[in-house]
């Protein structure tokens, strides 16, 4: 019985670390203008389950795409120019219903469409992009983002460990006698 446990948890984790850290989640986008506080009405500001395509669409201002992915997002530009001057011109990506693990990194990947490079931060829940006053042509950014491993493996162990005991009797229990 042990072993077949055992295997049983392995094969939950082996599965759930193959999933990126946005597979099947809800997220908020937010486009924020003319600073980090003010939610921007021009936008598609709500919540967007991720991996289904291309979520939000366009991303202010008739501009662009975002493409949610499993372990980042990517923004897609067709055509050509520029962003405002302004204290924060971006959006915000935010864990609505608090299940990913906190956020420990977020970093540029490939930009094919700016001028430079935008201003990025984040906390455990949220992801900021600021993009003030750089311009773009048709290309693509990429965001890479990174979790707390040891969260996620400790959430795993012990989501594992719940299933684990439903399944087999306690040890404390009775145990039928056999006539």
């Amino acid at each position: 019985m042990k072993n077949f446990l055992l295997t049983g948890m392995f094969i939950v984790w082996a599965s759930s670390a193959n999933a990126g850290i946005f597979d099947g989640q809800t997220l908020q986008y937010t486009y924020l203008f003319p600073d980090q506080t003010t939610e921007y009405s021009n936008a598609p500001n709500g919540n967007y389950l991720c991996c289904v395509g291309i979520e939000v669409s366009p991303i202010t201002d008739g501009i662009g795409s975002l493409d949610l992915q499993s372990d980042g997002f990517a923004a897609l530009f067709t055509d050509s120019g520029g962003f405002n001057p302004a204290s924060f011109n971006g959006f915000r990506i935010t864990d609505i219903n608090g299940t990913i693990p906190s956020f420990t990194s977020f970093t540029l990947g490939l930009n094919t469409a700016l001028s430079g490079d935008p201003s990025l931060s984040f906390d455990d829940n949220n992801l900021y992009v600021n993009w003030q006053n750089l311009s773009w042509i048709p290309g693509e950014v990429d965001f890479n983002v990174g979790v707390n491993a040891i969260r996620t493996l400790g959430r795993l162990f012990v989501d594992s460990s719940v299933q684990g005991s439903i399944a087999a009797p306690r040890r404390d229990e009775p145990r039928p006698v056999s006539e």
